[in-house]
């Protein structure tokens, strides 16, 4: 899976090497976050929005920090913390998911039935529904303000 996840990063980095900024987008779109087509059935603010985009991306990954992530230091996290993802994202997504919720002490996960990469775009009321259920019992959860003790 990894050498098919790098061999997409590889196509798209030709792309935004090339300048062609609206065939990476495509690229990015239908490799990891909604298979083929997916381009297409985007609106179009949304795509010029993502080809417009697209050059910050190419200079993400020439950051020599790009992709690596302390995970050891993450257990040091001791706010709640609420990770997404939707059930039919790439299958790097739950592996990424799952390392973070190992990793974060008090971490809470959701999965958006129906949803891919993005649940936030395309499940949005759910998404805000899940959010605030989220907040709800955080802040439920918060000794009351004046009372002397830390959160």
């Amino acid at each position: 899976m990894l050498q098919d996840v790098q061999a997409g990063f590889a196509r798209v980095l030709v792309e935004l090497e090339r300048g062609n900024n609206q065939a990476a987008a495509r690229l990015v779109i239908e490799i990891f976050v909604g298979g083929p087509g997916a381009w297409d059935a985007l609106p179009e603010q949304t795509r010029r929005t993502l080809v417009h985009n697209a050059p910050t991306w190419l200079d993400t990954v020439h950051d020599p920090t790009y992709g690596t992530l302390d995970l050891d230091k993450l257990t040091g996290i001791t706010v709640p913390v609420l990770l997404t993802e939707g059930a039919h994202g790439h299958p790097m997504d739950a592996m990424i998911v799952a390392r973070l919720a190992a990793a974060l002490p008090q971490a809470s996960r959701h999965t958006f039935p129906g949803a891919g990469h993005i649940p936030h775009r395309t499940h949005p009321d759910e998404f805000a529904g899940v959010v605030l259920a989220f907040l709800d019992d955080v802040t439920s959860r918060r000794p009351p303000a004046g009372t002397g003790a830390r959160t």
